[in-house]
C-alpha cells in the first residue's frame, strides 16, 4: 500500500503542473469552412513550450464588427490580449465550442453571417478570474475553403486564490491515500 501511495505522492508535481494548464502561451490553429447552411470553426490548441494538447479548455467564438476600438486592442492586425472577455465592438454572433477529441474543439454558426468584415476571436475562459483571446480580421465569404489562421492565446495569472484551491483539491486525495496508507501499515503490526 505504501508504494502506490509513493507512486501517487511522485505525481502530486505533475497533476499541480496541470492546474496551471495555462501558465504558457498557447498556439490555436484555426480552420474555417464555409457553406451555405454553416460556417464551421475547428480549433487546434497546444502549448508552446509543453507541445501538449490544451485539453477542457471553455472556449467561445465571437464574430465582431471591426472599428478603430477593436483595431486599437489589435497590434498587426492580430489580437492576442489577457484580461478582460469584453470588446469594444459590436458583436454580430457567438457560440461556444464543444472538445471533440483532446485538445481539438468545434464550433458551428448557423446560418452563416452575412458577407461582410468581421474580426473572428476566439475567447478562452477556462478558468474563473481570467480570460484570454486571440483572433484576427476576417472576410466572408470565405476565398478559400478551408482557410487557417493562427494565433497565440497569452500567458495567464491565474489569481492565488485559485490556484490555493486548486493545489489543495489535487492534494486531498494525496492525504486521504496516506491516511488509509498509515491505518493499514497500524493493522498490519498488530
Amino acid at each position: 500500500m505504501a508504494v502506490h501511495l509513493r507512486r501517487w505522492l511522485a505525481l502530486l508535481p505533475f497533476l499541480a503542473a496541470l492546474a496551471l494548464a495555462h501558465a504558457e502561451p498557447v498556439q490555436a490553429v484555426i480552420t474555417l469552412r464555409q457553406s451555405d447552411d454553416a460556417l464551421r470553426v475547428e480549433v487546434a490548441l497546444v502549448g508552446e513550450t509543453s507541445t501538449l494538447p490544451i485539453r477542457g479548455a471553455v472556449l467561445e467564438l465571437i464574430l465582431a464588427k471591426p472599428n478603430e476600438r477593436l483595431r486599437a486592442f489589435m497590434k498587426d492586425g492580430v489580437l492576442s490580449r489577457t484580461g478582460s472577455a469584453k470588446l469594444p465592438a459590436e458583436i454580430v454572433a457567438r457560440t461556444p465550442f464543444e472538445e471533440t477529441k483532446p485538445g481539438t474543439y468545434r464550433a458551428v454558426l448557423k446560418p452563416p453571417p452575412p458577407p461582410g468584415r468581421y474580426v473572428l476571436v476566439l475567447l478562452d475562459t477556462t478558468f474563473k478570474g481570467e480570460a484570454t483571446m486571440t483572433g484576427r480580421e476576417i472576410e466572408l465569404p470565405l476565398s478559400e475553403n478551408p482557410t487557417i489562421i493562427t494565433g497565440v492565446l497569452p500567458e495567464t495569472k491565474t489569481p492565488s486564490r485559485y490556484l490555493f484551491y486548486a493545489l489543495a483539491g489535487l492534494a486531498v486525495p494525496a492525504l486521504i491515500g496516506l491516511v488509509f496508507a498509515l491505518l493499514a501499515r497500524s493493522d498490519s503490526r498488530r
